[in-house]
């Protein structure tokens, strides 16, 4: 007799296990917008994932698609990204995220690793419909990472040549306006974005540049160019009212940001105030000022491209120089009293409003440091109306001991996933060596084809086609040769990770407010304050990206 007959004769209950069914969310994306205007991309990505899904028995509940958004430069900007993301961290139906290609997820690899991780801890995985590996397994976590990796410099590598494109599109003018050609982004305040439609195609799509016009929308009786007139000439060159003056009357005005919203702050006029943004009021042109690599901080000024009469101006020269002295005058006047150290560790970004996304600021209240939601100070509680004032010194305590706590687990489990993540770097190590040696390769096979092409041309043979094919090769040998070499990570030991440990306590004992926002910012991936429940909420990022960071202080 066997097993499962004695089983049955004594009575027990055999329960089949049915098959369970996986699941998912589908996510979509193009990044440029002529392929969101074709929507053809879009549809080959739509029937793709249609099609693994059915072969793999799996269950499609809701589709969150994004036209026109780039995975690297875009990645606050998905919006529909981000409302997948948190739905699906809350519906417990779901097992499985869908995207076409890896890329289409995101093409920073700390982002990724840091979202991926966040919803491994939901029990849910993303999924790659053309690139099928699974990353439960030690093979496929190598391979989700080399691809990552590769994602992060294919879009390094595109955004080397598009800053070129860039540089040449601001030089250009449109032929019947004569105003300057735009490289896209918001329009500032008091104008508008204008697109203008060129007489050539490019892919079976008409060419299209845009321009700055003024801004004609009526906005309480009068146009918003006006209104930016107004705030530059009478309220702040002639009355010289300061910007929470200005911006508490545009919006008892009723006149929206240029980004729409409805309250004005502080730093938003004082923004519209800065040197670089009187000169654009005044018809300059102003392009490759930030880094956007490096925190979008201002690159040095030599490096500026300045276009003079780019668009229409709404004040002159002069009155631009005048304004920007009344903010010179004003550094100039002696103080009360000398530079305090700002003890404010978790402001600039750090600490933001889970109810309005602001966010906190420091303020210091009856001898006590505090943090508070940005919104009750710059826009009068508008966008906000909880006003949770948190203990500076607590609030640092908390988010350190967090830190140190996940640096001094399990040992058992540390080793593990240090061994985890040296096999991927031995992996990614030898990737990268056999992609730069291909890449050698190619470039000296293009420079033979090269000197063979300039031959037959010297010879007379076809010489158009053969010019053409030259500079095919010669821009696809540079495009190779501008590809910068990748900096990889190191791999680490047990003895390491206990090390800094023991630093990042040192530091959030010290008062070196610099060092301990460098450390937060490399351990932690958001801090979000709930107003409502008076909680933090603080995401770490997943211990191998924590890992990939090591080689330097914290």
């Amino acid at each position: 007799m066997g097993l499962l007959e004695l089983l049955k004769n004594d009575g027990a209950e055999v329960i089949s296990d049915p098959v369970q069914v996986q699941r998912a969310y589908v996510y979509i994306r193009v990044s440029h917008e002529d392929s969101a205007d074709r929507r053809t991309s879009l549809e080959t990505q739509r029937r793709d994932t249609e099609r693994y899904a059915s072969r793999e028995g799996i269950e499609i509940l809701e589709w969150f698609e994004e036209p026109g958004k780039s995975a690297f430069k875009d990645a606050e900007k998905r919006v529909e990204f981000g409302r997948m993301i948190r739905q699906a961290k809350g519906d417990p139906r779901v097992s499985l995220i869908l995207v076409w290609k890896s890329d289409r997820f995101s093409r920073d690899r700390y982002q990724a690793a840091t979202i991926k991780g966040e919803l491994a801890a939901s029990g849910i995985r993303v999924v790659s419909v053309l690139e099928p590996y699974d990353s439960t397994t030690t093979s496929g976590i190598v391979l989700e990472s080399v691809t990552d990796a590769m994602n992060q410099i294919r879009s390094i590598e595109i955004g080397q040549v598009t800053h070129r494109s860039l540089l040449v599109n601001c030089e250009m003018r449109d032929a019947e306006s004569g105003w300057a050609y735009k490289n896209g982004g918001l329009a500032q305040f008091g104008y508008k974005n204008h697109r203008v439609y060129a007489d050539s195609y490019r892919k079976y799509q008409r060419i299209s540049h845009c321009i700055w016009l003024l801004d004609d929308e009526i906005i309480a009786g009068r146009p918003v160019h006006e209104w930016a007139h107004t705030m530059l000439i009478e309220w702040r060159l002639k009355e010289r009212a300061g910007p929470d003056v200005i911006a508490k009357r545009l919006t008892e005005a009723g006149v929206p940001t240029a980004r729409g919203r409805r309250a004005w702050s502080d730093s938003t006029v004082n923004y519209l105030l800065m040197p670089d943004k009187l000169l654009q009021y005044a018809g300059y042109g102003l392009w490759n000022r930030r880094d956007f690599r490096n925190g979008k901080q201002q690159k040095d000024r030599s490096q500026w491209k300045i276009i003079e009469n780019a668009h229409p101006a709404i004040i002159t020269q002069e009155e631009a120089e005048a304004i920007h002295a009344i903010r010179e005058g004003r550094k100039a006047r002696p103080g009360k009293r000398g530079p305090r150290p700002a003890p404010y560790v978790l402001t600039g970004g750090l600490l933001t409003c889970a109810k309005c996304g602001a966010n906190f600021i420091g303020r210091h209240m009856h001898g006590i440091d505090y943090y508070v939601c940005g919104s009750q100070i710059y826009r009068h509680g508008a966008d906000c109306s909880e006003g949770w004032y948190i203990r500076q010194e607590q609030a640092d305590k908390a988010v350190f001991d967090v830190i140190e706590n996940v640096l001094s687990s399990d040992p058992a489990l540390l080793k593990t996933t240090i061994r985890e993540y040296n096999n991927r770097i031995n992996a990614l190590v030898a990737m990268y060596k056999s992609a730069e040696a291909d890449r050698r390769t190619e470039i000296t096979a293009l420079d033979k084809e090269i000197e063979n092409l300039m031959g037959a041309l010297a010879n007379g043979i076809n010489p158009v086609a053969v010019r053409e094919a030259i500079n095919e090769r010669v821009a696809h040998r540079d495009r190779l040769q501008t590809i910068t070499d990748m900096k990889l990570p190191a791999k680490i030991t047990l003895k390491e990770v206990a090390s800094c440990a023991a630093e990042v306590r040192q530091i959030a004992e010290s008062r070196e407010t610099d060092r301990k926002r460098s450390a937060i910012r490399r351990y932690i991936a958001a801090l979000e304050a709930e107003p409502q429940n008076r909680t933090i909420r603080v995401l770490m990022q997943p211990l191998d990206s924590i890992l990939s960071t090591f080689g330097g202080s914290p």
